[in-house]
């Protein structure tokens, strides 16, 4: 059997559009599900969209720093932003699975992103 677990939601910290604008060159920092299940890592992906909802950007993040820190961060290393001008970020988790010995099956997590950000750069 396959037991299926939806992980409490990514929150974008940064950049918000609140926090705007933003340096050209953003890092992203976000939440890390605390309900994460214990020893085991994953990527995030951060995908950055503009204002024609194009994607520009996607990294595989996987953290440094061990998951009980509950944040990480990356910097945007894609093609230059330009002032002025919307961008959203969305960060999740795709599913993974893996093998609980201990309910003998195997057990699908997945993180979605409380909500896409939009942002936009200093000029």
């Amino acid at each position: 059997t396959l037991k299926q677990v939806a992980l409490e939601k990514i929150k974008t910290l940064s950049p918000t559009s609140e926090q705007s604008p933003a340096d050209a060159t953003p890092t992203f920092e976000w939440t890390i599900p605390q309900d994460w299940p214990s020893g085991y890592d994953t990527r995030f992906y951060v995908t950055v969209y503009d204002d024609l909802s194009r994607m520009i950007y996607l990294k595989y993040v996987s953290p440094t720093s061990p998951l009980d820190v509950y944040k990480t961060k990356a910097v945007y290393e894609g093609p230059k932003l330009e002032p002025g001008k919307k961008y959203t970020v969305h960060i999740y988790v795709p599913g993974f699975s893996v093998f609980d010995s201990a309910l003998l099956n195997k057990v699908s997590y997945t993180a979605m992103a409380d909500a896409t950000t939009t942002f936009w750069v200093n000029s």
